[in-house]
């Protein structure tokens, strides 16, 4: 399901839906996408149709977002993401997100399947197509969702000279 998400770029509350998916030969249709009440079509990744195939076409088991969440830290945590960095996270005294510096995997949620589909493929593929799959109406929301780094942007720039010149 978090391969999915990652290649999909749904929202989680899409991905719980996932049974109600038309699958073709190619192509994921989803209908009446819950936050934006869109009608997508998303070419199938190689690797969910790797998934796909190797479970038969069963589809993953749907499960609670809050499950998806508590999964997804404990695989981040697995996979090092330990460094401790600056976000926000939820004081369970005060019920408020409080701001400080945290283990990188504390603070990831569902949301970086969608985030991470969005930033992998900027600036490898046209902005608009990519907006078409996250359903962001305006560029200028598109690009303050896209995380990127001043680092790469540098490298970006470096590599064009490098080719252009």
């Amino acid at each position: 399901l978090f391969i999915i998400g990652l290649r999909t770029g749904l929202r989680i509350s899409d991905l719980n839906r996932i049974t109600e998916f038309h699958f073709t030969k190619n192509t994921i249709l989803i209908s009446n996408t819950i936050k934006t009440d869109s009608t997508i079509e998303i070419p199938i990744h190689p690797q969910v149709r790797r998934i796909l195939e190797k479970r038969k076409g069963e589809l993953p088991k749907v499960i609670s977002s809050q499950k998806f969440n508590l999964y997804v830290k404990d695989l981040c945590k697995n996979a090092g993401f330990t460094q401790k960095i600056l976000g926000k996270l939820k004081n369970p005294k005060t019920n408020r997100k409080e701001k400080g510096y945290f283990e990188k995997y504390k603070l990831i949620s569902s949301h970086i399947c969608r985030r991470s589909f969005a930033t992998n493929l900027y600036g490898k593929i046209d902005d608009k197509t990519i907006m078409s799959i996250t359903t962001h109406k305006s560029h200028k929301q598109f690009l303050s969702y896209i995380k990127t780094t001043q680092q790469e942007h540098i490298q970006k720039l470096a590599k064009y000279w490098e080719e252009t010149f």
